[in-house]
């Protein structure tokens, strides 16, 4: 268990010194959770290791994008932080990224991060603060499978352009009174998962 750290930099390099440069290459899984008083951060990487930080402050969108920066090899990323507003601009460099979780936040946008990567096979937009999804979410080719949050309201006519979704989540969606007309094209989707 971390002890605490003032200071961005000392935080962030606290964290980063108990992580080898090694770990950090061979990270494929990684996880910041964090509330208002504390933060976690679980590594884990190709071979059965597990590594946890624990601070008691939490993370800032700065904090986070520095330590994305230092895990290139990503292949699945979550993020559990309420107080962020902004998706950080390192996970649009995290070119072999296939999942990613977000559970909580305050993020209001994210087409950002769909025009660079469109490699997600997974999608959990659980903690996504906004009203519909941008257009852009039918270029993700590999998608398999979607999760959509509490406040989508609506979806774009371009989800029904993924064509690999086997999965579709929208079992938190409780204020999404009908789907567009399309989801027949959806020839591969498996489970759709629609709320009570």
């Amino acid at each position: 268990m971390g002890s605490h750290i003032t200071g961005d930099e000392e935080r962030i390099n606290y964290l980063l010194n108990h992580v080898s440069k090694d770990d950090m290459e061979k990270a494929v899984d990684l996880a910041i959770v964090g509330g208002e008083s504390y933060c976690r951060v679980d590594i884990y990487s190709d071979k059965p290791k597990y590594i946890k930080y624990i601070d008691r402050a939490c993370l800032t969108e700065n904090h986070i994008e520095i330590v994305l920066l230092k895990f290139k090899n990503l292949k699945s990323l979550t993020i559990e932080v309420s107080g962020i507003n902004t998706l950080p601009e390192g996970i649009e460099k995290l070119s072999n990224l296939e999942e990613f979780y977000l559970v909580r936040s305050n993020i209001r946008v994210f087409y950002k991060v769909i025009k660079k990567l469109k490699n997600f096979k997974k999608l959990c937009l659980f903690g996504l603060k906004a009203k519909t999804l941008p257009k852009s979410i039918g270029n993700l080719k590999n998608l398999e499978e979607l999760t959509l949050g509490r406040s989508i309201t609506s979806i774009p006519k371009e989800m029904y352009n993924l064509i690999n979704l086997k999965k579709l989540d929208l079992g938190p969606c409780r204020d999404l009174f009908s789907l567009p007309p399309g989801i027949s094209n959806l020839r591969n989707l498996e489970e759709l998962i629609l709320s009570k």
